[in-house]
């Protein structure tokens, strides 16, 4: 077990180091704590579960807009959200892929509340990643960008 940097958020010293090299994945406890983060910036958007939740789908099922990182089971951090969307309407900001896992789509669907049959899933026009491991980054930005009401 590294040594704590940051407790509150628990993040280690590995972490932190993860954090300053350029190219390392972020981990579960990277994305979480941004979540975290994220969460106390804007109170009236929902979301923001722990991404483990989402590999067991095991997500509450979300009644109001949200904004969550999902971990695509694989390879890959990729974000959704419902924030000024139609019933039934998910957007999808993915910095790498133009295609969704089942993965993936199971964890949407775990996370959307509706009575209807059929989930749209819409992919968002978003900056490309050009390293192979920043989609995780890249996430935290495109969720960083919902919270401050701004398009990713």
């Amino acid at each position: 077990m590294s040594e704590p940097w940051i407790p509150l958020l628990k993040l280690s010293r590995a972490d932190h180091n993860i954090l300053l090299s350029n190219y390392k994945w972020v981990t579960d406890d990277i994305v979480n704590a941004a979540q975290t983060l994220l969460k106390c910036e804007n109170k009236t958007i929902s979301g923001f579960q722990d991404v483990a939740c989402g590999l067991v789908m095991n997500f509450t099922a979300e009644t109001t807009e949200f904004v969550q990182i999902l971990f695509n089971g694989i390879d890959h951090w990729t974000v959704v959200s419902t924030v000024g969307v139609p019933e039934g309407e998910v957007h999808l900001f993915d910095s790498k892929y133009t295609s969704s896992s089942s993965a993936l789509e199971m964890q949407i669907a775990c996370l959307v509340c509706t009575n209807l049959t059929h989930i749209k899933l819409c992919y968002q026009n978003v900056q490309v990643q050009s390293g192979s491991a920043d989609c995780g980054i890249f996430s935290i930005a495109f969720a960083t960008a919902l919270v401050f009401n701004r398009q990713p």
